[in-house]
């Protein structure tokens, strides 16, 4: 019986992708508010998001009591925030100002041209045709990545996305299946719903 009362424990192994130095002053942070690049405040940032992801939900509350439809609100402040700024097609890069949280502050392909992904297929991982997601992905500076229309994208290898991209799936039904993952470098990811 005494078994049944007992939670059941879970161990969480980490390791480091490189060797340290013996001689190394690396102080090993084991609680991510002392890291030298933390947020100083990091409650005060939740807290923030908890407010306006309350804030967004009392509003489409309200839309709903109301029955009014043509209301942009849903719910979900970074939604209510493009969805709200008119033609959000013809100004896509207004997604970047409506970041909350720890991201609030990234670019992502802000200030880069669109690139629109024509091509579904991924045949050469290696040499990526134009139109296809992988070479807007693997591109050097940044970009902001759409979708021409629905597609199904299947991945031969991992994709690796280049800094200062945005993948935007606005706008268009898009699948990234065949078990093959992503793997972003030191970049902005937001997949926002449409």
């Amino acid at each position: 019986m005494l078994h049944r009362l007992l939670l059941p424990t879970y161990i969480l192994l980490l390791s480091l992708p490189f060797p340290l130095p013996a001689d190394a002053a690396v102080p090993l942070y084991s609680n991510s508010t002392h890291h030298p690049y933390s947020h100083p405040d990091p409650e005060s940032v939740v807290r923030e998001v908890q407010r306006q992801v309350e804030s967004s939900r009392r509003r489409a509350l309200l839309r709903d009591k109301k029955k009014d439809q043509s209301s942009c609100l849903t719910g979900n402040p970074i939604d209510d925030c493009w969805r709200c700024s008119g033609d959000w097609r013809s100004n896509r890069q207004r997604l970047a100002d409506c970041g909350l949280g720890f991201g609030r502050d990234a670019l992502g392909g802000k200030g880069g041209p669109i690139y629109a992904v024509t091509d579904s297929s991924d045949r050469d991982p290696v040499n990526p045709a134009p139109g296809t997601l992988r070479y807007g992905a693997i591109q050097e500076g940044p970009l902001w990545i759409v979708f021409a229309g629905d597609m199904t994208i299947r991945l031969n290898e991992e994709l690796i996305v280049n800094s200062f991209k945005t993948i935007d799936g606005r706008g268009a039904n898009v699948h990234i299946a065949g078990g093959a993952c992503s793997t972003p470098r030191t970049r902005t990811w937001r997949r926002p719903r449409a």
